[in-house]
């Protein structure tokens, strides 16, 4: 199952070059490199019931539609980019701490998925995914 990742615009886009920098140097120490890319990890719970998984991520600032969710083997992966969405008049930051750009989690689940059944939500900031047991 695979879902579109709606990018809304990219930090240049919205920040002078020089401010830009400054915010990858400040995040630097919550990301690790993928591909050259940085990616950060949204803080995630990962549960079993008696007949399905539920996966429960922090993700606030995002649309339903602004995730992709996958399955590759026994891992769910879930993906997608949080837009920074301030004015472009922005000389300096003072205190940085909201993760922004690509994220990613990889999950492995060691039971089979049914994938069919595979439910999702994202209310209140949290993504939330059921995955029911493959029978």
């Amino acid at each position: 199952m695979s879902l579109p990742i709606l990018v809304e615009a990219t930090l240049e886009e919205i920040a002078p070059p020089n401010v830009a920098y400054s915010f990858f140097a400040h995040i630097a120490s919550h990301v690790r490199m993928t591909k050259n890319v940085r990616v950060w990890h949204p803080n995630t719970d990962v549960l079993e019931g008696l007949n399905a998984y539920w996966v429960i991520i922090e993700i606030a600032g995002m649309k339903h539609g602004q995730f992709d969710v996958s399955m590759q083997g026994h891992h769910l992966v879930v993906s997608g980019v949080r837009v920074m969405k301030y004015s472009t008049d922005i000389m300096a930051y003072h205190q940085m701490e909201v993760n922004y750009g690509d994220f990613r989690c990889e999950i492995y689940l060691p039971k089979s998925i049914d994938l069919s059944n595979l439910h999702s939500r994202y209310e209140d900031g949290f993504l939330r995914l059921r995955l029911p047991f493959a029978p």
